[in-house]
This record gives C-alpha cells, structure tokens and sequence, in this order.
C-alpha cells in the first residue's frame, strides 16, 4: 500500500512539473534591445533552452512588452519583424534565417504574363548578382544581372509555376508562385548557406560550389566560400578562381590568370564596370584586389556575352560588395602580410542607399615577419642570376628591402524607387619599392668593378565606376556604365660602381615612367519577350599609353598611342522550348587606329537532354584583344609592366574559339567537361622583355579538355578538376618553327576537399602539374678562329623542348571560429607547400669565367625556385 501511494505521488508530481512547464507564461518589458538580450534574457529568468547566432541577431533592435505570452507566441513577436522563424527540437528552440519572396503586382496593358523580380541577401538587403532564377513548369531560366535583376516572360495560359532560385554561397530557394494576368515583381530573400548556431548547424545537404551553369564557358564563384583556402595566408581572389580547371593554380606568382594556355595579358578584369590592368601586389604573389571587398565572381573562359568585349583567353568580373541596408557593421583582418579593414552602414532609415568602405596595407614595414621573407627570397633568387639552384637571402648584411602596398575599395548605392538602381564605385592601389643590393667581387682580374644597386618603384592604380539601371517597364530595361582607370608607374634606379683596378668611382642611373588611361562607357536596352530576351547596345572604349626613358648616356626618349574602339552589339537569348535554348549576336568594332571594322560573332546552342540530370552545350565565337603587353615586370632589372596598341606596331589580336561540353548532375554529385579549341592570330612575343623594336607577333593554337568533379554532402565538400591542354606558338621571321609557350603545362590536376564541424573548419588542397618548358644547352662547340684561335660556343637544343618536373604541392589550413554578442572571432592557421616540395619555375643559364682567356669559362645551370614550406595564421574580428 505504501509502495502504491509513493508511485501515485511521483506521478501526479511528474504530471504538475509538466503542466507547470506546458503554461509556463513569459511577461516583461523590453526597450530598445536587441533580439539577443530578449532570449537570453529568458534563458536566464525561465530557464528556456535556445539554439541560434548571436551574431547575427544582435543586429537586430527593437521595444517589446510581453503580458502572459506563451514562448511561442513571445518567439512569433520577437522575430516578427526579423528574417528569422524558429523550431522547437525536443526541449530547444531552435531559430535560424529562412529565405522569403515579397510580391508587388504590376499594373500593364499586355496579355502576358510577366514574372520579374529581385535577388537579395535576406540579412543585409544587398543585391545578388548573376543568380540563376528557372521555373519547371514552364521550362524558363534566367541568370540575373549584374544588379541582381531578372525578368521571365510567360503565356498566360500559365497562372502558377515553380519558382527555383540558385546562388552560390546561399541556401537553394524553391516556391510555388501565381500571379494575375498582369503580372508579378518579386524580391527574393536568400539566405548564406550555412548558419552556425551555439548547439545545432542548419545547411543545405546539396549545394554547387563553385556553380557551373548550362552556359558555355562561363562559372560562378562566390568568395567568401574559398577565400581563406588558399593562398598564402592573405584572402586571394586569384586563388579563388584559380579553383576551376582551365585556370592555372602552379603560377605561383604571376600578374594575372593563365587561362587555358593564354599569356595572361589575355585575361581581362573588370570591377564593377572599369578595368584593372596591373592586377597584382608583391610581384604577383596576392591580387591587387582586396578579397573581402567582392561581392561575387564571374568568369568567362572564352567569348563571353555580346555586352563585353573581353580578352583573347577571357575575362574575371567582379562585383564589390554594398553596404548593409539595415545595420552598421565593421571587421578587422590581420594576415600574414597585411592588416585590413572594413565597414558598412545604411545611408537612410527607408532602405535605399548604403556605403560600403574596405582598405588593406602591408605590415612588412613593421613586422618583418618568416612568411614576407621567405616570399620576397623567392621572388629575389627567381629574378637575378646566379650560378647555384638554392634560395638566396635579400636580408643578409645591410640590404634589407623595403615592398609596400595598400588598397581601398568604396561603393555607394542608391534605390530611388523599385525601378531604378544606382552605384558608384572607387578604386585605388598603391606599390612601392625600395631596394639596395650589391654585386661585388674579390678577383679583380675575372670582375673588376664592384657595384652597388639602389632601385626604387612606385606603382598606382585608379579606377572609379558609375553604373545606373532603370527598369521602363515589365519587360524593358536599360543598363548603363561608364568607367575609368589609370594605371601609372615610375622606376628609378641609381647605381654606384667602383673600378678595383683604378679606384675609380662612378655614378649611374635610369628612369623609367609609364601611364596607362582607359575610358569605357557602355549603354544598352534589354526587352524580354516569351521566347526571347533582346539586348541591344553601344559601348566605346578609349585608351592613351605613354612610355618615358632617360639615363646617364640617354637624354630623353619617349612614346605615345591612343586610340578608340567604337562598337555596335546586338544579341539574343532565345528559348526555343523547355529542353533548348540558344544564344546569339555580335559585336561591331570600329578601331580608329587601322579604320577598319572587326567583327565579333558568338553563337551558343544548349540542351536539357535530361531535365536536371544531363545538360549539352556548344559554342562558338570570336573576340578581338586591341591592346597587348609588350613587357613583364622584373624585379632584378626594375622594368616595368608595358602595353602596346594594336595598329601601329602589330596587329590586332583575333581569337577564335569552338567549345562542347556537357554536365552531369545526380544526387550530391555533378561532373562538367568541356573540349575546346582555339586560334590566336597576331599574339605578341617579346622575350628579351626590352622595348618594341623587339617585338614581334605569329600564330598560336591550341586543344584542350577541362572537367570537374564535384560532391557535397553535409559537413563535406570536394572538387576535383582535371585540365588537359596541347598548345603551340609560330612565330615569324625570327624564331623559326612551332614553339611551345614557358607558361603552358600539357596536365593539371587540383583536389580540394574542406571538412566542417560545428566551428572547426579543415581544407585540405593537392595540386599537380606537369613541368614547364624550357630551352636546354646539350653541350659546347670549338669553335676555330684566325691566328690559332679558338672559342668555345653553347650548343642550344630546340627551344621549349624540354620540361622541368612535375609540380606538385599540398597546402594545409585549419580554422576555428567563436561568436558572442554582436562580435565574431574566427582564427585560421595554414601551411602551403606542407611537404616542402621543392618546384621549379624554370632554367636559368650563365657562365661562370675560369681566367681571363676568353674561352676559359663554364656554363652553369641553375633550377629558379618556387616557395618553399610556408607556415601562415590569420585572424579576423566582425562586430
């Protein structure tokens, strides 16, 4: 009996702690506080378990007052007015962002319906760019511009569809939409793709990273997905794009992208609608761009759309990133070479304009650190010449150089109404360079002057864009930007020589100056019809050179060139029904410079052969490059970057290019394979890399294969890509034959495999490359003179015939982060080149004298040196 009645006790105990936990009521007064404080208020005074980001939802301010609520009507209150929703898991609620579409009917005399509408981030209000938008009922896809816009045309015997919505970076959006016969203007709200909560991560199982769409030649890339993956301890948007095959990842440091075979002068990149030619820091080791002030990544591996003209090889767009519409907000960055910064606010309490302010300068001044040394060492040995293979040190003795650089990025955007769009953007960069270094000798009788260099450079980009859309009606909208650059640089360099024979002193010294100015104004009107989406534009693009020299024995020499291209360009895309679709249009050139016309035709067919399984494509087109450079920077000879205009000196560079390639898609996984090949006629050589009376210009082909391979799978992601490439240059009259390029590598593998957890986060990155090519000495010759004399001569083999080994690397990083209030700390530390892999860049060959006798002397050769093992950490702070 007394058993019975203890049971019967816990019971209706157990019963009254549940009941007591069932009508548990939250009251209280809240004012001017954030989402945050509310919940863990309540975690505190009612012992309620809550799951979700403080980060984020301290942005998020308000006044409430809560009289006998439930906690889930105090939750449906608290976040009413908040991109958040909330679930309850077992005892948690569990609260997380949730994608969302905002509609506006339009009012229109048409018997269409017409479906446009907006992407957004639904935390920050920021335009998305270049999204892919489809519905599946009525077989339609779109991309979304570069303002995140984008319009659909359907009969009106459809009055509800599908909508799918797909952004790199973002939560995949899918809903049912109706509209009336007049039709509908949405905005959809994505949502970053992964939200790291205290207890619980909310991701989408399947995502493409990086997105590779059913349009030829093109892929998507999000930076903030790879910028702390690669690189060298500084977020990278070079390494960023270097991810994709056909890109090459073994350029360790280079002024631009090699894509598929092409020199990198081949490449263009564009920043919110100017040009960016020098495009690197530090001789090529980071991007000239800073990585955080990119919103998104477009890039192009052949003719691109009628609306840009490009490169030979391709083009890079970004797009920077805006300010938040609703919140003020900043973050610190610290890396192994520079200190960055960033802020962004709302400009208004309606929503419409933002300002957005990112800035980066090297630390090498301050703290000398192993990463900056081990960096400029390899840049250093790569540069001059020397007779042994190992890594000389520029900071031994009293030569310590002094590399500098700095960037900001700016953007202010403006909505006057839901029609139009406005956004001006700043860039500036600035390099600068001081170096002493010497070449001494203690015999006299091989070397008998001592020289000491004191090199000095400066290197300043400017860029400014204003780009202005306006929607006329539902179907018609017009896109206009204008766009400037400058790109000016001054090398001076002073060098003291001393005769040991004769104890003579002498002082020597050169100086170089360069400008490069660039005018680009564009203006087109796009119509979107049931089957077709028509553009419609002009575009002109001016540009000046002006190259300055003088010297101790030379007073003054100099050159200028300008000229303009004006262009005509009218395109198609046009949806023949729900499984083809097809692209087409031309540009029109007129170059002051020759007065002639160069016509540019692109043509591309796409397939659904399986809906959402198998897609085919093709394509075909022409792009004319006006403007090649005829010279790399060099450290060691403190040369600059130069460019040379088409016309005058050479021609214009044509490049035409056929593509076929198809991706697979099935479940977490997806494989994309493209064969292509390409013509260059009129591509510039100058291997001296001295001024134009060297140059000259030949033919160029090339095949190749590009495929990627990607999974994911919750916590795992990998990409695997493949590049095939055969490639080959003939140039005429004075390097007879075909010729293999120094930068072309016939395979390149990449693997990129990055685990997450909660939040640790591991990448691990291999890449493989076959080996350069390069010109081999196979012997010497006697060669017997008049007078019983004799000289000793190289024997060389055929030029680029040989290869140096195989590159390969395996690069190391770790990251973990922490969120408390509105603050966010994540550290990341990495090891490039983990196994200290010794790669070669090239051969390098001199001659070390014996005596005095002329023909006393041994030829050396030397393997250039890429980085070593390169331990990094990086912090990064957002509040």
């Amino acid at each position: 009996m007394f058993k019975r009645i203890c049971y019967t006790s816990v019971c209706l105990l157990l019963q009254l702690i549940v009941a007591a936990q069932n009508t548990q009521l939250i009251t209280g007064e809240y004012a001017n506080r954030t989402v945050a404080h509310v919940l863990n208020a309540w975690s505190e005074q009612w012992s309620l378990s809550f799951a979700y980001d403080s980060y984020e939802l301290n942005q998020y301010k308000g006044t409430w007052r809560f009289v006998n609520e439930t906690p889930d009507a105090a939750l449906h209150a608290l976040l009413q007015e908040t991109p958040f929703a909330f679930n309850r898991v077992d005892d948690t609620y569990v609260i997380f962002p949730v994608s969302d579409i905002s509609t506006q009917v339009q009012s229109t005399t048409s018997h269409r319906s017409v479906l446009s509408g907006i992407l957004t981030d639904r935390l920050t209000g920021e335009r998305l760019p270049f999204g892919g938008v489809a519905l599946l009922a009525s077989g339609l896809s779109a991309v979304a511009d570069e303002f995140g816009q984008f319009s659909l045309v359907i009969d009106t015997a459809i009055d509800a569809d599908t909508l799918v919505v797909a952004y790199v970076g973002y939560q995949p959006f899918k809903q049912a939409v109706q509209w009336p016969d007049q039709g509908m203007c949405i905005q959809v709200k994505l949502v970053p793709i992964s939200t790291f909560l205290k207890d619980v991560v909310i991701r989408a199982d399947s995502i493409q990273v990086p997105e590779v769409t059913i349009r030829p030649l093109y892929a998507q890339l999000n930076p903030s997905a790879f910028q702390i993956r690669y690189g060298l301890g500084e977020a990278d948007i070079f390494r960023v794009a270097q991810v994709l095959p056909g890109v090459s990842g073994s350029q360790e440091y280079s002024n631009g992208l090699y894509i598929r075979g092409s020199n990198s002068d081949q490449s263009q990149m564009l920043l919110d609608g100017f040009n960016i030619y020098h495009q690197d820091h530090f001789f090529g080791m980071i991007s000239a761009v800073n990585a955080y002030a990119v919103k998104s990544m477009r890039l192009y591996k052949g003719p691109a759309d009628v609306t840009v003209g490009g490169r030979a090889s391709g083009f890079l767009e970004l797009t920077g990133k805006e300010g938040d519409l609703r919140n003020p907000s900043g973050q610190l960055e610290l890396g192994a070479l520079s200190l960055s910064g960033a802020v962004e606010a709302p400009l208004d309490s309606s929503g419409k304009a933002s300002i957005f302010i990112a800035g980066r300068r090297s630390i090498t001044d301050a703290i000398q650190a192993p990463a900056y040394k081990e960096l400029f060492n390899t840049i250093y040995s790569s540069s001059v010449v020397y007779a042994k293979d190992e890594r000389l040190n520029a900071f031994e003795g009293d030569f310590k150089p002094s590399l500098l650089f700095q960037d900001v990025n700016a953007k202010l955007t403006f909505r006057p109404n839901e029609r139009a769009y406005l956004n001006l953007s700043m860039y500036a960069s600035r390099d600068d360079l001081e170096f002493i270094y010497a070449d001494t000798t203690s015999n006299e009788a091989l070397n008998v002057s001592d020289i000491r260099y004191n090199d000095e450079t400066a290197k300043v980009n400017r860029g400014i864009g204003l780009r202005w859309n306006q929607q006329i009606n539902s179907t018609t909208e017009t896109f206009t930007s204008i766009g400037f650059s400058k790109f000016s640089g001054s090398y001076f360099s002073s060098d003291s020589v001393r005769n040991n024979l004769f104890l003579i002193d002498s002082t020597q010294f050169s100086f170089r100056s360069m400008s490069l100015k660039d005018l680009s104004i564009r203006h087109y009107w796009q119509m979107s019809g049931t089957k077709h989406i028509a553009k419609l534009g002009l575009a002109s693009n001016s540009i000046y050179l002006a190259n300055a020299y003088r010297s101790s024995n030379v007073a003054q020499l100099g050159s200028t060139q300008a000229a303009s291209i004006l262009t005509l360009f009218a395109g198609d895309d046009w949806h023949l029904s729900k499984r083809w679709s097809m692209n087409y249009g031309a540009r029109f050139n007129y170059y002051t410079a020759t007065s002639r016309i160069y016509a540019e035709p692109r043509w591309s067919m796409q397939w659904m052969a399986m809906p959402e399984r198998l897609q085919l494509r093709f394509s075909a087109g022409r792009t004319c490059q006006f403007i090649q450079r005829s010279g790399n920077q060099n450290l060691y000879q403190n040369t600059p970057d130069t460019w040379v205009l088409g016309g005058e000196t050479m021609p214009v560079l044509l490049s035409d290019q056929l593509s076929l390639g198809g991706l697979v898609h099935r479940g977490n996984w997806s494989c994309d394979v493209e064969v292509y090949r390409k013509w260059n006629r009129g591509q510039l050589v100058n291997p001296t890399n001295m001024p134009t009376p060297q140059m000259a210009w030949g033919n160029s082909n090339a095949l190749g294969m590009d495929m990627m391979v990607q999974f994911n799978c919750k916590s795992h992601r990998a990409i695997l890509a493949y590049s095939w490439l055969k490639a080959v240059s003939d140039y005429q009259p004075w390097l007879s034959g075909r010729i293999v390029e120094s930068y072309y590598r016939n395979h390149e593998v990449k693997l990129n495999y990055e685990w997450r957890l909660r939040s640790w986060n591991v990448s691990i990155v291999q890449l493989a490359a076959s080996g350069t090519p390069y010109t081999s000495i196979l012997g010497t010759h006697t060669l017997a003179l008049p007078g019983n004399n004799q000289q000793l001569l190289p024997v060389m083999g055929d030029v680029n015939t040989s290869r140096t080994d195989w590159y390969l690397r395996t690069d190391l990083l770790v990251g973990y982060h922490w969120s408390w209030g509105a603050n966010r700390l994540a550290v990341n530390g990495g090891v490039y080149n983990l196994f200290d892999r010794q790669n070669y860049r090239g051969m390098q060959y001199s001659i070390q004298r014996n005596s005095s006798t002329i023909s006393d002397y041994t030829i050396q050769q030397r393997k250039i040196l890429m980085i070593g093992r390169l331990p990094s950490i990086h912090l990064s702070w957002q509040f």
